[in-house]
């Protein structure tokens, strides 16, 4: 009798197993919704399909309804949709999608069914609202979704001391038209057609050439009035995106100003595919295109330094031009989180990676120790518990900040892309692999191999990540080496031969 019961059994849970295989991926209920722009006076037809109770909707119809460009990857399961200055990425299988520099829930999975992406109602209601700045009313069952065009908003207002400018920068939620002018002596408006303001906004004890910033709501937009010191002698604006803003620079000498861009910058990015002929949203995939370089340090942070008072901070970012020329000519789109002598957060350089949806991220930086013995290059990509390489006996490189056993991670890394660096680590630790054989074949100086560390900067990152040290900037021969051009450019080379091979695997 137990023997049949056990028989029953065997044949009960394959049999359940079977039928909720055939609920979840059996066929769907068809049909359509329209989505109405009540502003452009069109609609667009969207095919919809109920799986698992919820009603899903087509991505790559919604992606023609707001005029989205799309680019694939088959290596990450990405797809990547930018509508004006929005970037967002999605994955299949997973409720969490990336917009800009957030994460958002959208409470059910995306799905893949048949070569075409799926999205559930919160994508519709939410996300393209957001990507449109929009308000979009859908209710469950209906046949029609309403957007609803919101106009500009003021978000914020800050002020940035540069080296021969005083910068106002007012964050917007979308572009806008705004004209500005000084119509008595210290004081410069600016008038924000159109625009609302959610909050109140005033900078009340201002810096540089700027001594205050506040703000009106008028019935046709919003108004500015930046009142600034008895030295300021010229000023210039320009409408900024990536994100949107307005920057207003104040100067007190003649002003060349009007090209300049903020200290830190923002992705500019490649220039998207176009959606997928036949109805299918999965095209041939692009490949590896977009890599982000990240010099380590910057500004005030000067990172290690060496015996001769070589600064890390230099060193990084002189590597990281000469890296970023080699991959440009291997044909890569190259981003890197800064430019010049600045300071960028830890945690703000994942978030620079993400909304550029880059396909690899690799820091620079230079390995730092008390004993001036020390040597070797090293590579690190993300890795937790088991994985992770033992610290004992090495100390913490000045600012490369890992997480050791029982220590309580920093407050900074308490964010929205805590760890997500996870779901990459057999990627990120490939790449690291293959520039550390790279290096070990041009380099006469020792190695200290490619090891899994708990590094904030990399456990945001969504794509293969690494932490490149090049060397000991606290070792005298290595600092020698690295302040010599044409090593760095050695360097340099090995890394992006690296790199374009873990990209042609």
């Amino acid at each position: 009798m137990a023997r049949r019961l056990a028989q029953d059994r065997m044949w009960f849970v394959p049999a359940a197993a079977a039928l909720v295989i055939c609920l979840l991926t059996g066929p769907a209920l068809a049909g359509t919704i329209r989505i109405v722009f009540g502003d452009e006076g069109r609609s667009e037809r969207v095919e919809t399909a109920v799986r698992d109770g919820v009603t899903y909707f087509s991505l790559g119809d919604v992606a023609r309804a707001i005029g989205a460009a799309r680019h694939w990857n088959t290596r990450t399961r990405k797809m990547v949709l930018s509508v004006g200055e929005h970037r967002m990425t999605v994955s299949a299988d997973n409720m969490f999608i990336t917009l800009d520099q957030s994460v958002h829930n959208i409470h059910h999975p995306v799905r893949i069914v048949d070569g075409r992406f799926w999205v559930p109602p919160a994508f519709l209601t939410s996300i393209v609202g957001r990507l449109t700045n929009s308000e979009v009313t859908w209710k469950p069952g209906g046949d029609a979704a309403w957007v609803t065009h919101l106009g500009a908003a003021v978000l914020s207002v800050g002020i940035e001391e540069q080296t021969e400018d005083t910068a106002v920068i007012i964050g917007l939620n979308d572009a806008a038209e705004f004209r500005v002018e000084s119509v008595r002596s210290g004081q410069i408006d600016v008038y924000i057609a159109g625009a609302q303001m959610p909050d109140t906004l005033a900078i009340e004890q201002g810096t540089g050439d700027v001594s205050r910033v506040y703000f009106s709501e008028l019935p046709t937009g919003v108004l500015a009035k930046i009142l600034t010191s008895g030295s300021a002698s010229t000023y210039s604006a320009a409408l900024r995106s990536r994100p949107h803003r307005i920057e207003v620079l104040v100067r007190s000498g003649p002003s060349e100003a009007s090209g300049r861009t903020a200290v830190v910058p923002m992705p500019r990015l490649r220039s998207e595919h176009g959606i997928t002929p036949g109805g299918m949203d999965l095209g041939g995939d692009d490949g590896i295109q977009t890599v982000i370089i990240d010099p380590g340090h910057g500004g005030r942070d000067l990172g290690a330094v060496g015996p001769t008072g070589l600064l890390e901070k230099n060193i990084a970012l002189e590597l990281a031009n000469e890296l970023a020329d080699f991959l440009r000519k291997e044909g890569f789109y190259v981003f890197m989180t800064r430019r010049s002598d600045s300071f960028v957060p830890l945690e703000r350089r994942a978030e620079i990676a993400n909304m550029a949806v880059a396909d690899i991220f690799v820091s620079i930086q230079c390995g730092a120790y008390h004993s001036s013995v020390a040597a070797g290059h090293q590579v690190s990509y993300y890795a937790l518990g088991d994985e992770r390489e033992s610290h004992v006996g090495r100390r913490s490189p000045v600012g490369l900040h890992y997480v050791k056993p029982g220590e309580p991670r920093p407050a900074a890394a308490e964010l929205l892309w805590e760890r997500v660096q996870t779901a990459y680590s057999s990627e990120s630790r490939m790449l690291a692999a293959d520039i550390g054989k790279r290096l070990e074949a041009v380099l006469d100086v020792p190695g200290r191999g490619v090891r899994g560390q708990d590094l904030v900067v990399l456990s945001g990152c969504a794509m293969p990540a690494v932490v490149v040290e090049v060397g000991y900037i606290t070792n005298r021969h290595e600092a020698a080496l690295l302040a010599d051009e044409g090593y760095r450019r050695t360097v340099a080379g090995a890394i992006a031969r690296g790199i374009t091979d873990f990209a042609r695997d």
